[in-house]
């Protein structure tokens, strides 16, 4: 069929135009027609290792670009089903404040408190104890005292003769605090040093490996008694909050009595 002169140019525009909107519509449908493959990798099994043929040898053949072994990942932690259990916040409570607990010869006094809250309080107890601080490390957590052999107190603490010689050996007492295995806990260890002397500084904690039972039940005892004194020192610190804000209701009674009798007058 013939063709009008200038309507060449029309049809050629209209042609152009539907093309461009198949293109655009086929562009945007494509997008959801695809494939998401983005998790196939988490959950993809591993495939079977090459076998080479029998009769080949083994030792001409080596890896180009060797890969390492790697555990297989698991696909749940990429995209859990569930939502997780909230933590136990239960288990950051302790049955006791203060406890001992023992693990191959190893002693320690367990306090249900951070080891910036008891330093001060382990400070009271050695001077309390007539122990003293010769030398402290807060960076390590480390105490130590005086030699004990000078203070009766001490020597009864530390189970030393009560007739000392000549030729007795030097002895300190170290005092180490380190968080616990538990959240805002501290363990405790004692150990009794036998010294050359006076230290000039502070020794190295080394801690004591496979104590005598003797070494371990003095162990014990210390722990106990300096248990006692932090539990006592914390009973003494409740009564005194307690103290102060009944003394504060007092004192705001007889306020209100004394401006009634004023008022009154």
């Amino acid at each position: 069929m013939p063709v009008l002169l200038g309507t060449r140019s029309t049809l050629l525009s209209n042609s152009l135009a539907v093309a461009s909107g198949l293109l655009l519509v086929s562009a945007l449908s494509g997008c959801g027609m695809l494939d998401d493959r983005s998790e196939r990798y988490v959950s993809a099994k591993e495939g079977k290792p090459l076998e080479l043929p029998s009769d080949s040898e083994k030792a001409n053949f080596s890896q180009v670009m060797p890969i390492r072994d790697v555990a297989v990942a698991d696909a749940s932690k990429f995209y859990p089903s569930s939502i997780p259990n909230p933590p136990d916040m239960t288990s950051e409570i302790l049955d006791e404040n203060y406890a001992i607990e023992e693990l191959d010869g190893r002693v320690w006094l367990l306090v249900n408190d951070v080891p910036g809250r008891i330093w001060p309080a382990a400070n009271a107890y050695m001077t309390e104890r007539a122990l003293g601080v010769d030398y402290d490390s807060p960076q390590l957590g480390l105490l130590q005292s005086e030699l004990l052999n000078f203070s009766k107190r001490a020597r009864q603490l530390a189970e030393l003769p009560s007739n000392p010689g000549a030729d007795e050996s030097k002895v300190v007492l170290q005092v180490r605090m380190a968080p616990g295995v538990r959240r805002k806990t501290t363990e405790i260890q004692v150990g009794k040093l036998t010294v050359d002397g006076q230290p000039q500084e502070l020794v190295p904690w080394s801690g004591v490996a496979n104590p005598t039972p003797e070494a371990l039940e003095l162990q014990k005892r210390l722990l106990a008694d300096m248990g006692d004194f932090l539990k006592a020192r914390e009973e003494n610190k409740s009564f005194s909050r307690a103290a102060s804000a009944w003394s504060v209701i007092l004192w705001s009674s007889s306020c209100q009595a004394t401006s009634r009798l004023q008022r009154s007058a």
